[in-house]
Formats: structure tokens, sequence, C-alpha cells
């Protein structure tokens, strides 16, 4: 299995009304074998193999985890029940079907006009016959890529309807370079970009806070059993109510992931309230108890 890094949607989203963009480059890299298919897999081991397609919402990361045994992302518990989380960039991404975005496109979008839900990274549409109407059920035919071609001979994939809800195994036709959406970057007290750690926690509401000109977004939920770093560097397990949010440089609160010396998946809460703006207050959410101690870094984006 490969991984997958979903941008933002083709031009077919168009008719979905969702206002983005979607652009090829003729002269991307690729990867390729001599069966004259076009592989995720890099020449060398120690790579991290990636896929990329484009979907109405979000962007998609690998199904499996980055751990030295790796393991599928769905059996470690990491992913929401759309397919996807918030990864360390910030973003929200899938690691396998975009299952709510299929409900909502329903079976007349998805089965009856047997309509894209997505567009692979090699131009090729990505559909999900057979999700509603069984009858459409394609998988015996197609190949390891999970590809097969149209009455008029131009390839597509489909999404499995079944766990493991996969997408697609490698490209059959050139890997093109596509756009990324556009997106402002969030920025940590110390003009460092912020990439947010994967946390255990069970999201309980969500809201967008306009205070003094300033937009902040604000989560809020409840850990499950997650190793959290304390200003003593003691490491211990919480289950507690806490909340993350952001407004700008001066005013977040978010969980990060050290650079080392800390057991796997162990994270700290760091809270800066300096200059927040007028009519946000920090104090009414449930905040964690911010790590206060020496400064023990921030695990970049792999």
């Amino acid at each position: 299995m490969c991984d997958f890094h979903l941008h933002e949607p083709g031009p077919w989203i168009e008719m979905l009304k969702y206002d983005h963009h979607f652009r090829l480059d003729r002269f991307a890299e690729h990867w390729h074998a001599n069966d004259g298919r076009h592989y995720c897999y890099q020449p060398t081991v120690s790579a991290h193999p990636q896929l990329h397609a484009e979907f109405p919402q979000g962007r998609t990361g690998s199904p499996w985890t980055q751990a030295a045994l790796r393991e599928h992302a769905l059996d470690m518990g990491e992913l929401d029940n759309c397919g996807g989380h918030a990864g360390r960039g910030d973003d929200y991404h899938y690691h396998i079907a975009p299952k709510c975005l299929i409900e909502e496109l329903g079976k007349i979008h998805v089965d009856d006009k047997k309509l894209p839900i997505g567009i692979a990274n090699d131009a090729n549409p990505i559909l999900a016959l057979g999700w509603f109407d069984k009858a459409n059920d394609v998988e015996s035919r197609l190949d390891s890529c999970r590809a097969m071609k149209d009455k008029s001979g131009k390839y597509f994939y489909n999404v499995q309807h079944q766990s493991k809800w996969d997408i697609l195994n490698c490209f059959v036709s050139k890997v093109q370079k596509t756009s990324r959406d556009s997106w402002t970057q969030r920025m940590d007290s110390t003009g460092a970009e912020i990439v947010g750690a994967k946390v255990a926690m069970t999201i309980t509401a969500s809201s967008t806070v306009r205070a003094s000109g300033t937009e902040c977004s604000v989560m809020q939920g409840t850990l499950r059993d997650q190793s959290v770093i304390n200003t003593d560097q003691s490491v211990t397990r919480s289950s507690a109510n806490t909340a993350i949010f952001y407004c700008e440089p001066q005013c977040y609160a978010e969980f990060f992931e050290p650079t080392g010396r800390f057991p796997g998946r162990s994270v700290y809460y760091e809270l800066v309230t300096s200059r927040c703006p007028a009519g946000f207050n920090p104090t009414s959410l449930p905040l964690f108890a911010p790590y206060q101690g020496p400064a023990i870094g921030k695990r970049a984006a792999k």
C-alpha cells in the first residue's frame, strides 16, 4: 500500500460548487517499472513512498503509520469515521476512501451517473462504483493498482467499499504534479511553522470565534489515555477534557511532539496567551496544564 497526499479537487468539482483549482504539470518526475506501470515506490529502501490524489475535502496521507513496524492507520485507531484526521501539518487529510464525502455525494452521483469522487495524480478519475448499488461492483475486475478501463478505453480507479477502504495501490499512467491548495501557514511564538502532533483525542465541539478582526479556531474534546509530558519532564497518561485553539502567533494552545528522549507518542501542551485579541477569552476553555520546563523541541513533519 502507498501514501496518498490529497491536495485540492480537479475541474470536475466545479459542478459540485467547490471553488478550487487544479493544474497538471506535464513534466513532473515519476517512477515506472518494466511492465510500463508507474508505481509509487521510490528506489531506496528507506524512502517513504507517495501517491497523490485530489478530493473535494482535505488531502490524503499514507494508510500506514511511520513506525518502524508499519501498521495501517485504520488499525491504529487514528482515523475518524470519515477516514481522515488532522496531521502534523495542521491539515485534515484522508488515509482511506473518504467515506463521509461519498455518502454526501450520494447514490445518484456515485452509482447512477458514475461520476468521480476524486482525481488521481496521474489525471485518472477515482470512482466509488458499488458503494450504494452492489450491481455496479467492479472489485473482481480491478488490476493490482485498483484500476480498470471504461467502455471508451480510459483508465479509472475504484475505491474499496469495505474494510480497509483502499483507494489505489499504484499508478497506471504518468504521474503529474498538481497544485496545492492555498492556505496561511500557522506560526508559533518563535516564528517557526506550527506542525501539530498526533493526539488521541475525541472531538466534542469546534468553532470559529471572530474577535477584534482576528479569526480564532477552537476545538474541544477529551483525551484518550494520551501520554503527556509534564513541566518536570515526567510523563503521565491523561483522559482529561481539554481544548486547542489558534488566533495568531502570540495566542494559541496546541499539543506538540518533542524531538527526542521521551517515550513514543508523548506530547506536551504549549499555551501562549501574551497577545490574544480583545473579545477572545482563553480561560473560558478547558485548558490543559501547559508545559513550562526547559525547551524540548518540536518534531517536524516527515
